[in-house]
């Protein structure tokens, strides 16, 4: 029973593996975990069309002070295709998404915006913020 109970959890939850980064695909789970545990939300808006998003993924991989730092967070990855996507692109908080990705938010569990850039280049700020 556990089993499957551990299973239908791992479905709902739908993470993505990234090497050492475990991206929430699934907003509800991400600030569950988040709450659970006291750490920071780092959302990433992503499309898979988009250049810029894709250096920022291979530079999670490649910077090992900026992979540290995420490692210290619950990640959160929000598709452009994502209907999560288009409730954060019409949210009046976040203007940047009206006019593109990649877009990046640092949040407290509660959902409370910390930092936010659209520049994928700022990781020493993001690092400031994570750390």
């Amino acid at each position: 029973v556990s089993n499957q109970i551990a299973t239908a959890g791992a479905t709902n939850e739908n993470i993505e593996q990234k090497g050492e980064l475990a991206w929430y695909l699934n907003k509800e789970a991400a600030y569950q975990k988040a709450a659970e545990s006291g750490k920071l939300v780092f959302v990433d808006f992503h499309g898979d069309w988009c250049t810029n998003c894709k250096a920022f993924q291979k530079e999670t991989q490649e910077n090992s002070s900026l992979n540290s730092a995420l490692q210290k967070a619950v990640l959160y990855k929000v598709y452009d295709t994502s209907q999560e996507f288009e409730k954060y692109r019409n949210d009046p908080r976040f203007p940047e998404l009206k006019v593109g990705i990649p877009f990046f938010i640092i949040t407290d569990a509660s959902g409370n915006v910390i930092y936010k850039t659209n520049d994928y280049t700022k990781t020493e700020e993001m690092q400031l913020f994570l750390n």
